[in-house]
């Protein structure tokens, strides 16, 4: 057998080569320093088709007749069906905060969540305190870069307009904003930052035309309500009634202030 690669295979390792050689090796230390998306090499990785696999023809069933399936459904592996006592004990919450975000309102928040028996965790750009707009040093638990959004299962966008545009900058941040909205879980948007969820074309209202409930907007003036309302929430596990609006949005690219 003949393991050695065809003209056209060495083709694909030439391009990708000339690619990464040519675009992707002299921007990657700013890329790095930034954290910012590459999105424009994607973009002309697709252009030069690296970004598919050829698929192969499916194979034939093993079973031309196979039996039905036993059970259609199984409530006992729904959460809707048991969604638990509305608690949220030892649940991971992630707050994402930058320097410029409102202090005040990430301290009421943790103290409702640690008083719930929850699990806060500040995720900032980058390790050290951050420095809020109202004169806080909030001690960060971890980072966007060692922390996947789907380790947390509800996740609080600060107030705080110069954090918030600090936060719009980086395409961690949508990148994480937007896995929580997909996957169901409770998000609460205070003051400022309901920009980022702007800019990601998350509403409050549900294909249906009915409110999100896993969706909690508000102001910095009312944030003892705005903490209840968004445990009440994540005590519900999950929204999936977003899941049919998963292709109505997308990351824009305009300015969040």
């Amino acid at each position: 057998m003949d393991f050695a690669p065809t003209e056209e295979q060495l083709l694909v390792q030439r391009t990708a080569r000339d690619f990464a050689d040519r675009v992707l090796a002299p921007r990657a230390a700013a890329r790095d320093l930034s954290s910012e998306f590459p999105t424009a090499e994607l973009k002309e990785l697709a252009g030069l088709g690296l970004l598919g696999i050829a698929v192969p023809e499916a194979l034939p069933k093993a079973l031309a007749k196979p039996a039905p399936p036993e059970v259609a459904t199984s409530p006992a592996l729904s959460l809707t069906a048991l969604p638990g006592d509305g608690g949220i004990r030892t649940r991971k919450v992630a707050i994402l905060a930058a320097d410029g975000v409102h202090g005040a309102s990430i301290g009421v928040v943790v103290s409702a969540l640690v008083a719930a028996g929850a699990v806060p965790c500040v995720i900032a750009p980058r390790l050290g305190l951050v420095k809020t707009a109202d004169g806080w040093l909030v001690e960060e638990t971890a980072t966007l870069e060692n922390s996947p959004p789907v380790l947390f299962d509800a996740l609080v966008l600060p107030d705080g307009a110069a954090g918030v545009l600090v936060l719009a900058r980086l395409g961690q941040t949508m990148e994480f904003i937007v896995n929580q909205y997909r996957h169901g879980k409770t998000i609460l948007a205070l003051g400022a930052s309901k920009r980022l969820l702007d800019r990601n074309g998350i509403t409050a209202v549900l294909p249906s035309g009915e409110a999100d409930p896993g969706l909690v907007l508000a102001g910095v003036d009312d944030l003892a309500h705005a903490a209840a309302a968004f445990i009440a929430a994540t005590g519900k596990h999950r929204h999936p009634a977003r899941e049919p609006d998963h292709e109505h949005f997308d990351s824009q690219t305009t300015d969040v202030v």
